[in-house]
């Protein structure tokens, strides 16, 4: 896979992460917020959990938590809208 379809792929992965846990990715415009966002971005880029990522986000019903597998679990819990 070329570095660009994994970028989109992972990207996809992340957004719906982020859809998923009620995550505000606009809740700070800042340089810290922008930083933010691309730590997370390339934590998601190296992350070795894709197939796990994949079932969790077809699986995972109701919940506002994210996967302890995740690279970004600790980053979406503070992002997150509640």
């Amino acid at each position: 896979m070329g570095f660009f379809q994994k970028s989109a792929e992972r990207l996809d992965l992340l957004s719906q992460m982020l859809e998923r846990t009620d995550s505000r990715v606009d809740a700070d415009v800042s340089h810290r917020g922008a930083s933010n966002i691309r730590s997370a971005i390339v934590a998601c880029l190296g992350c070795r959990n894709v197939d796990e990522c994949q079932k969790w986000l077809s699986e995972a019903n109701g919940t506002k938590q994210p996967p302890e597998f995740c690279p970004n679990a600790e980053r979406l819990k503070r992002m997150n809208r509640h």
